[in-house]
């Protein structure tokens, strides 16, 4: 399909959209990982693991009824998972690495985690999703 004025416009619409949604699930994750780790001292992997469940959940939620404006379907809601529990599970190896590497506060190390994961997501996101329509 060529490229037109449209479809640029409707790229960067969803690409705003999509990013806007980004923004709002990593400032609550900041917040929630600074308050159970850094204030609360709740255990750093367990801790982790279930905020970024529920970041997965709600960034579903949000993108496919605002951003792609899109039912669920199987197919794509399995993708979309993977793709954040892959993204998990390396966060998961990283921050163990940097917690034996690296003389920071555990809050600290798992903001660390967000540029690699991010990259992960987008790049699966980019290569997979647009196959299960």
């Amino acid at each position: 399909m060529p490229i037109n004025k449209l479809n640029l416009n409707l790229l960067f619409t969803k690409f705003v959209g999509f990013s806007i949604v980004g923004a709002i699930i990593s400032i609550l994750g900041l917040i929630a990982i600074y308050v159970f780790i850094g204030l609360f001292k709740k255990p750093l992997y367990i801790t982790y693991v279930l905020i970024y469940f529920f970041s997965i959940l709600l960034s579903y939620i949000l993108n496919m009824n605002f951003v792609f404006k899109m039912k669920s379907n199987m197919k794509r809601t399995a993708i979309y998972f993977l793709i954040y529990i892959s993204s998990m599970i390396i966060g998961l190896l990283v921050l163990i690495l940097y917690s034996v590497t690296l003389p920071y506060e555990n809050w600290i190390l798992s903001y660390l985690t967000i540029p690699i994961t991010l990259t992960w997501n987008f790049l699966l996101s980019y290569l997979l999703l647009p196959k299960f329509k």
